[in-house]
Parts: C-alpha cells; structure tokens; sequence
C-alpha cells in the first residue's frame, strides 16, 4: 500500500449536462471540501457517455479537474481519471480516480460518493501515487 497522503469529504454543490460536439450525454457534478495536505478543495467529476447508456448506473469511466487552497494562500490545480462502480441496490459508488498535480506529484484517490442523505457527499483518503 501507498504512503497515505489524507482523508477528503466533500458535498455536490451543483450538478449540470451537456451534449458533447460528437453527440455524447455529459453529465458534470461539482464538489468543494477540505482534503488533508491540500486544504479546500474545489472539483468537478465529469462522465461522458453515449445518451443511450445515460440511465445505466451500473459503473464506468471518469475524469477530474480540480484546485486546493491551502491556508497558507498557496494553490495546487490537478487533473485525473478514473472509474466509478455503484455498490450494492443503493445510489452508492465507490470511486478510484489516478490524478496528476500540478506541482508534479500524483495522487491515488479511492472515495464513495453517497446520494442516500440527501445532499450528494464524496468521502474518501488520497495516497501518493
């Protein structure tokens, strides 16, 4: 196992689609939080997919974009992929995602979004990739 970098929580503060130019569903859910190492946290987790398959919430593939602002005023922006599986019958999905950060570290998150609360919540650690 990896050097764990922290523990993350985050809320959804807003969640929009669009249709891509080559015609795919985009759906985009925007998150703010704190991470440990990273301070507030700001991203949005998008999945594209064919408008057929829109409804399947089975599991796929994801990509991240985000920024942390740490106390000390310094930021950090990141980029990432991954792959996102519900579990069980609940709108429960574990979510794994590889991200690249732009003071050149990498960082391995592994979270469940929980839609069963009301408010979408992102929990999870981060890992040094």
């Amino acid at each position: 196992m990896s050097e764990t970098i922290g523990e993350f929580t985050a809320k959804r503060v807003s969640w929009f689609f669009s249709k891509t130019a080559d015609g795919q569903f985009q759906q985009t859910s925007c998150y703010e939080g704190n991470a440990e190492g990273f301070g507030a946290v700001y991203g949005s987790l998008t999945i594209t997919r064919p408008l057929s398959e829109a409804g399947d919430f089975s599991g796929g593939t994801c990509t991240y974009a985000g920024m942390g602002l740490s106390e000390d005023g310094s930021a950090v922006a990141g980029q990432g992929e991954g792959t996102w599986k519900k579990t069980g019958s609940e709108m429960r999905f574990n979510l794994s995602l590889v991200v690249n950060v732009s003071d050149g570290s990498k960082v391995r998150s592994e979270g469940v979004i929980d839609y069963t609360q009301g408010i979408p919540t992102w929990t999870g650690t981060n890992y040094v990739a």
